[in-house]
């Protein structure tokens, strides 16, 4: 009984840690996402930063909602 105890708190605690990072660091990708996005688009493009940002949002907010 009380190596099951042990078990399932184990488990408990492995969600909690899990469901923390995600919310901690989810926009860490988006943001990393984005710089990538923007740098790229510098690069090939002779567009203002605000025009390209913009693009990048929209085009990264669809890949994210597919």
């Amino acid at each position: 009984m009380k190596k099951n105890l042990v078990t399932i708190l184990f488990i408990i605690i492995a969600i909690f840690a899990l469901y923390l990072t995600k919310n901690i660091y989810g926009s860490y990708s988006l943001e990393k996402s984005t710089k990538a996005c923007i740098l790229a688009q510098k690069r090939t493009t002779a567009k203002s930063i605000e025009e390209i940002k913009n693009f990048c949002d929209k085009e990264i907010q669809k890949l994210k909602n597919d």
